[in-house]
């Protein structure tokens, strides 16, 4: 395919964000602890589960006469049901996971997990068929399940420990007593063979909260810092424990175990999901500190994507979705699509192009909306990158009706563009604005809102759905004192340039007068 018809398959199809040769960037070698790589989590054994309510009941009735006379009156009944969900669509599945009252896992619960002493990865293959696989949950017998998603109940659960917001009495309303309990799960444990004796417990022996700190190495800033807005889970068979990650990424979970635990993360936040991998630390009883960077270790470079590399885009799309936009109408949120945004790194060198925001899936089409390539290019460029894309997104929830086929693509270029540099550099003051080009991805953005007072030169434009190299050209930007908001304002309802330039100017500003000329030298006048 020839320069010309490729660039503009790519404008019929999608969006891009189209950059400058990356530079070489030199490999960080792995620090902390080793991670192995799998395709999939890799499940053992089934195992007999000891929170059914048979198997608990049993180890009641096998419990010393005098341990059970603390509890002669206990009714073991079901606490929670361990349920299979079937969602048949992504939306299905989005709904599912929008409920709080759910911690969803992409295996089973009740079997063996390997790789129990080391941080592990893995692609969490969310698909068979076509349709994403099954979910696994357990879920309280007083919380309503979905009714238009399909479900199966695998077993009723009795959990006497851990289960610090709903406490268990007996029918005489006495609450039951920490060391019974401790005897009672320890039993089950044992009948069921789940017993082991690195996790005996003495009576009365204190709980842990999960906890720890999740950093990245920034090679802008050539240190370490805090991954902020992630979501840990803590699990241990059918209880799972929740924290989020502050600024400095330090986390603490909101309940407490007695044995060990499962940690784990994703990249998915409410509103986005950068898919498909998941890292945690298993069979671990105390902090879990992760510290990511930038590596090589991965067996199909071309299929699955450094864990940086999804850090890195989780934290703009955090960013984006979650903190300061200088009042930018935000990325469309789970509930105004019906699913939420889902942002795909893709390891593959495209060049010049190192995103793609597709519109497919917002007229109806499942699957990938972002993709981020390049994976190799500087820390602050994968992070602009993603942020141009996201723009895109928040530019078509304002505008969908006419995005598709009647807003011009110089008008959503060179939004996205400013958009990109004006929030990057908020995070690496030092980015370097990105390459403009007259007819495309302007500079217009950044001209309305400095007065750079220097020439700029570019190298081809768009017109008649052809791009077109054109001799440089230069001008003297005179024009400022516009805000990004402002600007995002004065795209309501535009399809072209020149409605764009007409609602700008209908804003009070002194450099008025400069408008036209700013946006007669990026239309390649």
């Amino acid at each position: 395919m020839k320069f010309k018809e490729a660039i503009l398959w790519y404008s019929l199809v999608c969006f891009s964000c189209s950059q400058e040769a990356p530079m070489n960037i030199k490999v960080s070698p792995t620090q902390g602890k080793s991670i192995t790589f799998q395709s999939s989590v890799k499940l053992g054994r089934k195992l007999e589960n000891p929170y059914s309510v048979a198997n608990m009941q049993k180890a009641f009735e096998q419990l010393s006469p005098q341990t059970r006379s603390q509890a002669a009156d206990l009714e073991i009944k079901a606490t929670h049901l361990y349920v299979k969900f079937c969602p048949k669509t992504e939306e299905e599945l989005d709904f599912l996971k929008s409920n709080t009252c759910l911690e969803l896992y992409s295996y089973p619960l009740d079997y063996e997990i390997l790789d129990k002493s080391e941080n592990h990865y893995y692609v969490n293959h969310t698909e068979k068929d076509g349709k994403p696989c099954d979910y696994y949950a357990a879920v309280k017998v007083n919380k309503a399940l979905p009714s238009n998603i399909e479900y199966e109940i695998l077993e009723e659960l009795f959990i006497p420990d851990e289960n610090t917001d709903t406490p268990i009495l007996t029918r005489s309303g006495y609450l039951l007593d920490e060391n019974f309990v401790d005897e009672l799960v320890d039993l089950s444990l044992k009948l069921t063979g789940n017993w082991n004796e690195n996790e005996i417990m003495t009576k009365g022996k204190s709980k842990w909260r999960p906890a720890g700190t999740i950093t990245y190495y920034d090679e802008i800033y050539k240190k370490n810092l805090g991954v902020e807005g992630l979501k840990i889970r803590a699990k241990r068979w059918f209880t799972t424990h929740v924290g989020y990650t502050n600024a400095q990424g330090y986390f603490s979970c909101d309940g407490q175990f007695k044995r060990p635990a499962d940690y784990s993360l994703n990249f998915e936040r409410e509103n986005f999901h950068v898919k498909d991998a998941e890292t945690g630390h298993n069979n671990l009883k105390g902090d879990w500190n992760l510290h990511f960077v930038r590596e090589e270790l991965i067996p199909n470079p071309l299929k699955v994507s450094s864990l940086y590399t999804y850090v890195t885009i989780f934290r703009a799309a955090y960013h984006y979705c979650y903190k300061d936009i200088q009042g930018l109408h935000r990325p469309p949120a789970r509930k105004e699509l019906q699913a939420k945004i889902k942002i795909e790194p893709v390891n593959e060198d495209k060049g010049g192009l190192n995103g793609v925001f597709s519109h497919g899936f917002f007229m109806g089409i499942t699957g990938k909306h972002i993709e981020i390539y390049n994976h190799h290019n500087p820390i602050d460029e994968i992070y602009a990158t993603t942020i141009h894309e996201l723009a895109h997104s928040a530019h078509w929830i304002r505008n969908k009706k006419m995005y598709h086929k009647d807003i011009h693509l110089i008008v959503k270029e060179s939004w996205a563009r400013g958009v990109q540099y004006q929030l990057t550099k908020t995070v690496y003051p030092n980015y370097q604005e990105p390459t403009f080009s007259r007819g495309s991805y302007t500079g217009i953005v950044n001209d309305l809102i400095n007065s750079a007072n220097i020439y700029r030169s570019s190298f081809y434009y768009y017109a008649n759905d052809s791009y077109w190299n054109v001799a440089p050209k230069s001008y003297t930007d005179r024009v400022e004192g516009y805000t990004l908001k402002q600007i995002e304002d004065a795209l309501d309802g535009v399809k072209t340039w020149e409605g764009w330039k007409a609602n700008i100017k209908k804003i009070p500003n002194n450099t008025k007068q400069y408008v036209d000329e700013a946006f007669n030298f990026w239309s390649g006048q």
